[in-house]
């Protein structure tokens, strides 16, 4: 998240932040192993067993914002459209899971980029993709 400071700004701290500079917020914390344990490495039930633990019920869902997690902001400048952008994600991933059947090709292991301050999935990868048999129609 990388924004222009519209005007001169003194942090509580003391530090200064001139007009015109360019700031970015970390996103380093998303991927700390101590809050995220292996973080490099997918797994799907990682927010579901983060749920389970006593004090992360709630932090743990999809729309919610947190310092660990700043995938839609945080604080009074968190995306007002969240709410509605997980409900249209979860929509067409369900329906993407339900017409397709998705697999890497065999023996590929994929990579992580790291460019900069982001962490981003290789673009270069292949997915084989085939539309299933239908069960159910939709």
């Amino acid at each position: 998240m990388r924004r222009k400071a519209l005007d001169d700004i003194k942090l509580h701290d003391g530090l200064e932040i001139p007009k015109g500079a360019f700031i970015c917020v970390s996103t380093h914390q998303m991927w700390d192993p101590t809050i995220y344990p292996e973080p490099e490495k997918f797994d799907g039930y990682r927010f579901l067993k983060r749920s389970q633990i006593q004090g992360h019920e709630k932090d743990s869902q999809f729309a919610v914002t947190s310092i660990d997690h700043m995938g839609f902001g945080y604080g009074t400048q968190a995306c007002p459209g969240r709410f509605f952008a997980v409900d249209v994600i979860k929509i067409a991933f369900c329906h993407m899971l339900l017409k397709y059947d998705w697999k890497l090709p065999e023996g590929y292991k994929p990579v992580v980029l790291k460019i900069g301050l982001r962490l981003q999935a290789d673009p270069t990868a292949k997915l084989l993709i085939r539309r299933r048999q239908e069960e159910i129609t939709l």
